[in-house]
């Protein structure tokens, strides 16, 4: 089994249009999306039967409504992509703050892989 949370992830947030950074270095326009992923497997007896990725994802904007907009089209690419027979999620905190006139919505994920 091969680890693909990562990719299904990216893939599901580019696909809803969603701008998809690496880190906020890289980008200077707003909003963007940011990500962070600790990958970790399941293990038992028998060997590596799945994988669960803690994830971290940022969205961030100078405009209250569009960061709200950008979350709900996270979540909603994450539910349509990332809750089948392969892959499950659980989202365990949403937090939202602004610095500056920046808006930040900060939403940690449970990512569960097991095919």
């Amino acid at each position: 089994m091969t680890e693909s949370i990562r990719s299904t992830l990216v893939s599901a947030l580019r696909n809803a249009g969603v701008c998809l950074v690496l880190s906020e270095a890289e980008t200077k326009r707003y909003p963007f999306v940011t990500y962070e992923m600790t990958v970790n497997p399941i293990r038992d007896k028998d060997g590596v039967h799945g994988y669960t990725g803690l994830t971290t994802i940022r969205v961030v904007s100078d405009d209250t409504d569009q960061v709200d907009q950008i979350r709900a089209t996270v979540e909603g690419a994450i539910e349509d992509s990332m809750r089948n027979e392969t892959y499950s999620n659980r989202l365990t905190a949403i937090d939202k703050d602004c610095l500056d006139g920046v808006w930040t919505i900060e939403l940690s994920y449970t990512f569960r892989q097991i095919r």
